[in-house]
């Protein structure tokens, strides 16, 4: 090699020229595996994004507190639902132990979870996590929403009737310590008497699943145990346990739980909660939410999933206080001092203490030294006089501060009792959504909470501009009449939602309190408006005979904000419910519903051995009404005959839209011909009645009548089969008739 030919190593001997290429050399590696690492990312991220936009697939972490096949077993129908009914997406169960949801949380490895809700609330404020609906667990007589949890012992034992009664015992099982209905819920219920499992309890153990929990008591091998409601219920349901063979202790029946089928020896809290994560899109979580709302009972998903379908978002903050109390989960250090905390927050009366003890000191040693120093000279003496009353004036300065100081205590304690009451009322409402027993649980409740004398709930009823009293507590209904907004005081309060305290009251008011003997005028008012996402919905009327503190007056505010959610959330159930019966064109009952009342009735007919009829109707020509008119005219059409069956049937009578221009009517306790009757008188008053839209002209039905035992019909179906022979009888005798069932030999 000639090294003259590289002009920049000219002059360099061999040695250093073979590091120089040497340290050439690695850098080349290095930047290489630099450029292939950008290349390698760039291909992975490139696949990643094709992979989620072309398979868009979601999945669902559900807490696997009976093992991971039990949970896909029933839940994996639910995310077929999903899928199915969300176009574009496909959804997919993912069962987690109890230790592997925060992971998942945590690395964004689900998009949606399903966990009790004591672990909601930790991932809600650990992630962000945000529920979309509360689960409605199927039980007897329905759906509920709400559980607690369930303290028992063999049925033998004697010596045990009292949760006060487990203090010493040997052994107590439960499913595990972040299980909510499992051990958590009976935990408060324990440190509330006094009881602290940890220590109280020779043995305290955990066994992962409730039915193991239950095995564990039947056989002996521990002397109490706790699971969450229903789990007695089920096993006893699936054959497993005699419910005989266990006592529940300290059962509770409080008003607060009047509804619900399940044994409990808790409070009530929420159910599971369905919630996405804070990277899921808000597009697709409302499309849950919705989808989640649509499912019915009898769904397959509700069915394999043991529930009633599921609910608008409960408010978990009852159990974001058990935690609290606990000192579980996101607040196992919540409320400890530390070091920290306590000179930061007392630090001036730490200072003014070493500065008392520094100056205690002082006068000591100089005390020491006048001792020693009799002869001294009187100003040294003056100057230890002064010097006292120097200390003096501080003491008497840290004494002002420190009243002041627990001054402020005082009205910090005054404060948490007012949000006690604001607590209590919350758990108190998280237990139906019926619209009437709701509020009249909310209206008694804030009643005896402030200590009023009477109270009463008005409604707006938007279409006529009206205030309606609604619920009322200890005052008669005939001293309120309906009104029109603006017109009265409270129609006012709910017009300009201003919160009215009313502290002079005329001598001659209406509005009389019984004390006993005699009846008084109320001594102040206080009117409440009740407002929800910036509408109007009603306002809460109290009296008193005493006084509204002005500092209660926040808390009542916070009262009626909370009472408002729960009612629009009421009056949202309440019109998801009424729209899933209505037939959307007439707003008769609809099939579905016409097919559950008839089921009714008939098992009713054959328990009883009353009849019930039905008469099912056409409309004679549809098609040519819609061909010669339009179908705007032939919609017409439908919802004219549908009003004059409506006007002309009984009030115990069922009219529903069957099918196209089909109609039903359910008649109970009616016989074959009687009910032909009433067709008749059908038939003849749509004949004579003139549609406006098909130029005056009038439309003519064809109906089919049939009685369950004049029929001689064996089931449901045949019923209704033997009714649509009729009406075939009918249109082939030429129409604008009314035709009977054969009746049976």
């Amino acid at each position: 090699m000639q090294w003259n030919k590289c002009p920049v190593l000219t002059g360099m001997n061999p040695g250093k020229l073979k590091g120089y290429k040497m340290r050439k050399k690695i850098q080349n590696q290095i930047m290489m595996k630099f450029i292939q690492s950008i290349v390698v990312i760039a291909v992975l991220s490139s696949m990643a994004f094709s992979s989620w936009a072309d398979d868009k697939a979601l999945k669902i972490g559900v807490l696997a507190k009976r093992g991971k096949e039990h949970t896909l077993k029933r839940w994996g129908a639910t995310a077929d639902y999903l899928t199915e009914n969300i176009p574009g997406y496909s959804f997919k169960i993912e069962p987690l132990g109890f230790e592997e949801i925060n992971s998942n949380v945590a690395n964004n490895s689900v998009d949606f979870i399903l966990v009790n809700p004591s672990i909601y609330v930790e991932l809600e404020i650990l992630y962000g996590v945000s529920r979309l609906a509360t689960l409605k667990n199927l039980g007897p007589g329905g759906g509920f929403t709400v559980f607690g949890g369930v303290v028992f012992v063999k049925s033998d034992r004697k010596d045990i009737n009292t949760l006060e009664d487990l203090k010493g015992i040997k052994s107590f099982m439960a499913v595990k310590e972040t299980s909510l209905g499992g051990f958590q819920m009976a935990w408060l219920e324990l440190k509330n008497l006094g009881i602290d499992p940890y220590k109280d309890f020779s043995k305290l153990i955990f066994r992962s699943k409730h039915d193991s929990v239950v095995y564990a008591v039947g056989n002996n091998e521990v002397d109490a145990g706790t699971v969450r409601t229903d789990t007695l219920e089920r096993m006893a349901m699936e054959g497993k346990i005699n419910v005989d063979d266990f006592k529940v202790i300290s059962e509770r029946i409080s008003s607060s739980d009047i509804g619900f089928p399940y044994k409990h020896s808790t409070a009530l809290y929420p159910e599971w909660p369905f919630a996405k994560l804070a990277g899921t899109p808000l597009e697709i979580a409302q499309q849950v939410a919705i989808a989640l709302m649509k499912m019915q009972p009898d769904d397959k998903a509700a069915i394999l999933g043991r529930n009633a379908g599921w609910t608008v978002p409960l408010n978990y903050e009852p159990v974001r206080n058990l935690m609290k109390d606990l000192k579980i989960g996101f607040f196992r250090d919540f409320g400890k001092l530390s070091l920290e905390k306590i000179i930061k927050q007392y630090w001036r009366i730490i200072v003014f203490s070493l500065l008392f003890i520094i100056l205690l000191i002082i006068f000591i040693v100089y005390t020491i030294r006048m001792n020693r120093r009799l002869t001294s000279a009187q100003k040294e003496l003056h100057d230890e006089i002064a010097e006292r009353k120097n200390v003096e004036n501080v003491l008497a300065e840290n004494r002002d501060k420190l009243s002041l100081q627990l001054a402020k205590y005082a009205d910090a304690l005054e404060h948490q009792e007012r949000i006690k009451k604001y607590h209590a009322l919350t758990s108190l409402l998280i237990t139906t959504l019926k619209l009437r027993p709701l509020l009249q649980k909310a209206l008694d409740s804030i009643v005896e909470l402030t200590g009023s004398k009477f109270g009463v709930i008005y409604l707006v009823e938007k279409k006529d501009r009206q205030i309606v009293p609604y619920v009322f507590h200890a005052i008669s209904p005939t001293k309120l009449e309906v009104s029109d907004m603006g017109a009265t005081t409270p129609g006012q309060v709910i017009s300009d939602r201003k919160i009215r305290h009313i502290k002079d009251i005329p001598v001659n008011c209406e509005i009389r309190v019984d004390i006993g003997i005699v009846s008084v005028v109320p001594n102040e008012i206080v009117m409440l408006p009740l407002i929800s996402k910036n509408e109007a919905l009603g306002v809460i009327v109290l009296g008193t005979i005493k006084q509204y503190p002005d500092e209660e007056i926040p808390v009542l505010s916070h009262m009626a904000d909370q009472i408002s959610i729960m009612l629009e959330n009421a009056l949202a159930n309440e019109r998801v419910e009424r729209l899933s019966i209505l037939d959307g064109l007439t707003e008769i009952y609809n099939r579905r519903y016409l097919n559950i009342r008839l089921s009714e009735e008939v098992s009713m007919a054959v328990r009883s051995g009353n009849n019930v009829s039905i008469i099912l109707i056409d409309i004679d020509y549809f098609k040519k009404i819609n061909d010669n008119f339009g179908h705007q005219v032939g919609d017409d059409a439908l919802c004219a005959v549908s009003k004059i069956l409506q006007e002309l049937i009984r009030n115990e009578d069922v009219l529903g839209r069957f099918g196209g221009e089909e109609f039903l009517i359910i008649l109970p306790l009616i016989n074959q011909r009687e009910a032909g009757l009433v067709a008749e008188k059908l038939r003849d008053a749509v004949e004579k009645t003139a549609i406006p839209s098909m130029r005056d002209s009038s439309v003519t039905i064809s109906l089919g009548v049939a009685g369950y035992f004049d029929s001689g019909a064996k089931s449901l179906d045949d019923l209704l089969n033997k009714a649509d022979k009729a009406l075939y009888q009918a249109k082939e005798k030429g129409r604008n008739r009314c035709e009977l069932a054969e009746i049976s030999a």
